[in-house]
């Protein structure tokens, strides 16, 4: 892939060699333009690339229609004349990192994230130990919820809920629990599944391993569950490593969004309904930030996939493999 700047007279291009998803350390050859770049395995972190225009003795980033090709969906990425950090996360055999589904840049101090709603095929071989769907021949879909419980949101997802006589799992914050017992007791009773998302929602990815355990028995201590998801599904190997033994850690299937603003609450239904098939993990969320779009996505998925002859079931451990 060539990125070239059309404001120049010389052309001057890059070209970017992703080898993945084998851990391989990915590399970027960039001619005539210094760079001011550091690299990791499984994370190609590129900072601060500039070219120097002698004339003005100004400094210019630019990237160009660069393109990333992943499960045959191209995603673009226009010129910015102004510095850019962009780190792109590839899945990696050797490290530590998981969930590589998403690309997190800084582009002109502004924080941008691009996920994709369905993961792709290729990433569930590689994490045989994390649970990304049910395998299943019937028509059954499992709905579940991250962040709860609240009382501005997750009430009303369970009236809608029995709506529809559907079940669902809740992936829900310890400290959330304390605050607010009554609404997870009203979780329980109404016979939906609940799990372990931490005390605290903490990234794995910027926790010590010790501090991690730490939360997640912090939550244990509050509720018991053999479920568990890490909090924006980022956890590192040596973590799961451990956390297998002990729990079910269930990743996704189908990823609505509902917690990105960006998107209307018409594409947060359009991510599910166009991406959940049987056995589908789906992942909403019962939190304020996520209020509007799952508020208005999920009785349209309820009502859809019950027209299409779909049941909503929650997620039980004779379902999964066994823990080892």
């Amino acid at each position: 892939m060539r990125c070239t700047h059309a404001g120049y007279k010389k052309s001057h291009s890059c070209e970017w060699l992703f080898v993945g998803p084998l851990g391989l350390e990915p590399r970027l050859f960039w001619t005539k333009t210094r760079r001011v770049a550091s690299y990791t395995m499984g994370q190609l972190d590129m900072t601060r690339f500039y070219q120097s225009d002698r004339k003005t003795n100004n400094f210019f980033i630019f990237l160009q229609a660069c393109r990333i090709f992943l499960q045959g969906k191209r995603i673009s990425f226009v010129q910015y004349p102004e510095w850019i950090s962009l780190r792109v996360f590839v899945p990696d055999l050797f490290t530590g990192s998981f969930f590589p589904l998403a690309f997190l840049s800084d582009i002109a101090g502004k924080a941008f994230m691009v996920y994709l709603a369905k993961t792709p095929w290729w990433i569930k071989p590689l994490y045989r130990n994390l649970i990304w769907s049910v395998p299943t021949c019937e028509r059954v879909i499992y709905l579940t919820f991250d962040d709860g419980p609240v009382p501005e949101v997750t009430p009303q997802i369970l009236d809608m809920l029995d709506q529809y006589r559907a079940k669902a799992t809740f992936f829900c914050i310890g400290d959330n629990v304390q605050k607010h017992p009554a609404i997870f007791e009203a979780v329980r009773q109404k016979g939906h599944g609940f799990g372990n998302h931490t005390f605290s929602h903490l990234n794995g990815w910027k926790t010590s391993d010790v501090a991690y355990f730490r939360d997640v028995l912090q939550c244990a201590d509050v509720f018991g569950s053999r479920f568990f998801r890490p909090p924006y599904g980022r956890i590192r190997r040596s973590q799961a490593a451990v956390l297998k033994k002990h729990f079910y850690i269930v990743m996704w299937d189908v990823l609505s969004g509902d917690f990105d603003q960006r998107i209307t609450p018409e594409k947060c239904l359009q991510n599910v309904i166009g991406n959940a098939t049987e056995g589908s993990v789906v992942v909403f969320h019962d939190s304020i930030k996520a209020k509007a779009n799952v508020l208005y996505a999920l009785p349209e998925v309820l009502e859809h996939f019950t027209q299409k002859g779909y049941v909503f079931k929650a997620l039980e451990a004779h379902q999964l493999r066994p823990l080892y």
